[in-house]
């Protein structure tokens, strides 16, 4: 089994543990995701896909309670360590739902989170994603890449 899936299953079934035991849902789901934020084989948080420039600037993450209809979310940004705390914090004590760039990261740094450097994120494996040659902008496979350094498009597999 490989490293990501068991990460999974093992996240899987500590939720289904805590929810069982009472613990509310909102915070298992927190929880949940904070571990694959901070699992760097995952593309959330740690391990996150750099931009053009080889930054981490487009981390985003949201929540929901689905019975109070409550909701937060935060992009672009760039120095919170879980986004997902950050986007719990705009939900639970913001006047916004949603917060976007600089702004995100003060609310998440004035609601005591834990901050990091942008460099907190890049592991060597999206690093060494960053550096390989791109394929130029147009038509591939039927899905068409935005330019240079746009790992949106799908790209062939190596041989």
């Amino acid at each position: 089994m490989s490293p990501p899936y068991c990460l999974i299953l093992h996240a899987a079934q500590s939720a289904g543990d805590q929810l069982r035991s009472g613990r509310h849902a909102l915070d298992v789901v927190q929880s949940v995701v904070t571990t694959l934020e901070d699992y760097p084989h995952f593309n959330a948080g740690k391990g996150a896909v750099l931009n053009n420039e080889g930054h981490h600037e487009k981390l985003e993450a949201a929540i929901a309670e689905g019975f109070s209809g409550a909701y937060g979310a935060v992009a672009c940004v760039q120095r919170v360590k879980n986004p997902i705390k950050a986007a719990r914090a705009v939900m639970d004590h913001g006047s916004s739902a949603f917060v976007v760039g600089p702004a995100a990261d003060l609310l998440a740094e004035a609601s005591n989170l834990e901050m990091v450097t942008n460099d907190y994120f890049t592991t060597a494996s999206r690093r060494a994603d960053w550096e390989r040659p791109v394929i130029p902008a147009g038509p591939i496979g039927g899905v068409r890449t935005n330019g240079p350094r746009d790992r949106s498009g799908t790209l062939p597999d190596r041989q």
